[in-house]
This record gives C-alpha cells, sequence and structure tokens, in this order.
C-alpha cells in the first residue's frame, strides 16, 4: 500500500524532523546502524524498529547519509533490482537523491538477512500540494524520472498486482470488508469496469510500457531550496504504462486534499480541482517534450486511481476507526468519476 507515511526513506516531514514519532534515542539508533556495518557513522535521528530509517553523520568526513531498510514484503531479489533502478536513473541524470556504496556494496546486510540501502542526505522539504509552481515541479520531475528509466528492465516478480488498473481491480476484496452503503462498492467497479474498456485507445508514449516509479505520491516528492524537485521511495517500481504513475499523481493532487503525514486523511474532494490538475499536467508534459495530451484520454487509469486512493482510506489509517467514513468517501469517488464524463479537453474546466 502506499501512503503508510511513517519512517519512509526522506520523504515528507517525518524525515526531516517536524513528524512526532521520530526517535534520537543514541543507544538504539546506533544498534541500529551497527547492525548494518556502519560503525563509523553517529545517529542523528530516525526509526531503529524494523523497517529502519536511520539519518547519520560520518564521524571522520562529516557527510550525512540515509540508511533505509528494505520492507518486509519485498522479496531479495526486487529490493535488489531496485537499489540497482536507482543507481541507473541517478546516473542517467534523474531526479533522485545519490546512492552510496559502503565498503563496495550497494546493498548492506545484517546478521539476520535483513537487507538495507544507503543515500546520501538530503535537505529539503515537503510538496507544497496547493502551490501550481511546485506542482508544475513535480509532474516535471516525474517525466525527468521516466525519461531516465526508459531503458531499465524490470525482470522482478511481485507478490501483489502494482499496475494501476490491476491494482484496482486486486482491491476489491479489501472494499467488500468496509462497511458502505448497499451497492457503492458494486457501482464503482461497474464504473472501472467501463473505463477499462477505454484502454486500448490509448496510444503514443503514455502508452508504451517501461519502469515506473509506482508511488508518485506527495510525500515522495522532496523539493530542494533551489526549487528543483526529487522522487524518493522506489519500493514500487514496476514495470507498466507511464500513464498510470501520472495519473495516480493527478489523482492524488486534484481529486484529494494530501496533508503531509497523513493518508489522504478522507480529504476527497467534492470536484477536481483544474488548478492543480492543468499544474501537473504542463509541467509533466513540458518536461517530457509531448503535446498535452486529451483528457480523455486518461479516464481509465485516473479511475483506477480512484478506487485504489479510496482503498487506501479505509486500509492504510486503519480499519475499525475508518470504516465509519466509508459511505461518504465512495459516495464522493462516485461522483468524481462521474464528473470525467462530461470531460473533453485538456483539463477538468474544458
Amino acid at each position: 500500500m502506499t501512503m503508510d507515511f511513517a519512517m519512509e526513506s526522506a520523504r515528507g516531514e517525518a524525515m526531516r524532523g517536524s513528524a512526532t514519532g521520530l526517535s534520537t534515542d543514541p543507544a538504539e539508533l546506533a544498534g541500529a546502524l551497527r547492525r548494518f556495518g556502519l560503525d563509523n557513522y553517529t545517529p542523528l535521528f530516525g526509526n531503529p524498529h524494523s523497517p529502519v530509517t536511520v539519518v547519520a553523520q560520518d564521524i571522520f568526513e562529516g557527510r550525512r547519509i540515509l540508511l533505509k531498510e528494505a520492507r518486509e514484503y519485498l522479496g531479495e531479489g526486487e529490493f535488489r533490482l531496485h537499489v540497482a533502478l536507482h543507481d541507473h536513473v541517478r546516473r542517467a541524470g534523474g531526479p533522485v537523491p545519490q546512492p552510496l556504496a559502503i565498503a563496495g556494496k550497494a546493498v548492506l546486510s545484517d546478521s539476520g538477512g535483513r537487507l538495507a540501502e544507503v543515500q546520501c542526505w538530503v535537505e529539503g522539504r515537503t510538496l507544497a500540494t496547493s502551490s501550481p509552481d511546485d506542482l508544475a515541479a513535480a509532474g516535471a520531475a516525474l517525466a525527468r524520472f521516466h525519461a531516465a528509466a526508459a531503458d531499465f528492465a524490470d525482470r522482478s516478480a511481485h507478490a501483489e498486482p502494482r499496475e494501476r488498473l490491476a491494482k484496482a481491480a486486486a482491491y476489491r476484496r479489501h472494499l467488500e470488508r468496509a462497511r458502505t452503503e448497499e451497492g457503492q462498492v458494486d457501482a464503482l467497479y461497474d464504473r472501472l469496469a467501463r473505463a477499462a474498456r477505454e484502454t486500448s485507445r490509448v496510444e503514443g508514449p503514455l502508452a508504451k510500457p517501461q519502469i515506473l516509479h509506482g508511488d508518485p505520491a506527495p510525500s515522495n516528492f522532496l523539493v530542494l531550496p533551489d526549487g528543483s524537485v526529487l522522487l524518493v521511495d522506489l519500493d514500487d517500481a514496476h514495470e507498466a504504462a507511464p500513464i498510470g504513475d501520472l495519473a495516480w499523481l493527478l489523482c492524488l493532487t486534484s481529486a484529494f486534499c494530501w496533508r503531509p503525514g497523513h493518508v489522504p486523511d478522507f480529504g476527497i474532494r467534492g470536484a477536481w480541482d483544474a488548478t492543480s490538475f492543468s499544474a501537473v499536467m504542463q509541467g509533466y508534459c513540458a518536461a517530457a517534450n509531448i503535446a498535452r495530451t486529451r483528457i480523455t484520454t486518461l479516464k481509465p487509469w485516473l479511475c483506477a486511481s480512484i478506487v485504489c486512493a479510496v482503498t487506501d482510506c479505509f486500509v492504510d489509517g486503519g480499519e475499525p476507526e475508518n470504516a465509519r467514513e466509508m459511505p461518504r468517501v465512495v459516495a464522493a469517488a462516485l461522483d468524481l468519476i462521474d464528473e470525467m464524463a462530461s470531460w473533453q479537453g485538456e483539463s477538468p474546466n474544458e
């Protein structure tokens, strides 16, 4: 699942010190570093528990690093592939933090077989989803990531579907546990099935399968002091059409009101935000050097993204607490999907 914010690699406010729950206990953090052979680093802050995420400083050179342990759902082969992808994208000039090899190793391991990677620590801030400039920069960063990753082959197997349409279909089992009103889940998936039938009409660069980021949520963008933007957290990388990544970013900035450190917080909008949508599209298409695509092309993946985001609302924040909100959330999602039926131009207000 996406949006499980706490302690992810350099994402959002958590690893920049403003979120609650960070540990500054030197003994705990130092123990986490020693597990992976990082004895020459002084811990600054982070999460010493699995999955470990710790920011530390080299006691000799002063360099700051980020140690990020693999999530439990990632197999060794998949994690190593994502570390290789990170290095590939960086070498190709893509917008990701600099990966580091420690003692010549890109992947570290502890005595229990847990794996981790190390990156240069990058200072920055969370993406401001209310800022058209930030959203355009995020769209551009996603396009540059796609360009840098285009010739990287993903040969890993995934335990669950990662492609956005397939993931949305698989998530039905989660929504059927929610206390929605009678017929709501059926209505949601009826709309998804109708939208999915339109995918065969999509052509061009957005439809050509390649390796994707997989989770370009607002919390996975890091805005640097010079205004440039990096993408972090490649744990959901997979091969599919780039339109799936773009639709996910559009959904979480234009259909949901994102708050750093939370799942969408049930902040589903009553209507699509045309300003946010246009900013992301403008940034992406300009950086990718492609014409602004007609919005109708995006509908199947936007519909699937809404279904995935609604499921995340239910699952990622704690099912018992969130169940009572689901009738309202699903009703709003149906309204957003129905609003797309009238779209013809390049943004929701055209």
